[in-house]
């Protein structure tokens, strides 16, 4: 199977514009794009971000624009990156600084 590259967006309340995420992704080059809106990062139940997660083949690359993207506690994101080295994936961030 061909790597795939996958975005994920979250924004934490319905008024936050998801556009700029999309489009950063996008011109990352992502061809899927898995979205959570209104949700916190700190949250256990996101159905975006589990379906990305049911979704990652051996090879893909998941990109978020900046790390609080992906999750507000250092645990959650070291499991999910975890997660991720297991199934043969890697991960990146937009955010330079991150």
């Amino acid at each position: 199977m061909a790597s795939r590259m996958l975005g994920y967006v979250r924004t934490a309340s319905t008024q936050s514009d998801i556009e700029a995420q999309v489009a950063a992704l996008r011109a990352a080059g992502c061809q899927e794009i898995f979205t959570d809106i209104a949700i916190s990062g700190n949250a256990s139940n996101r159905p975006g971000l589990n379906r990305l997660r049911s979704s990652i083949s051996q090879g893909d690359h998941v990109i978020v624009v900046d790390l609080p993207r992906l999750s507000r506690s250092v645990q959650d994101t070291f499991d999910l990156l975890e997660e991720l080295r297991q199934k043969g994936a890697t991960f990146a961030t937009l955010d330079q600084a991150a």
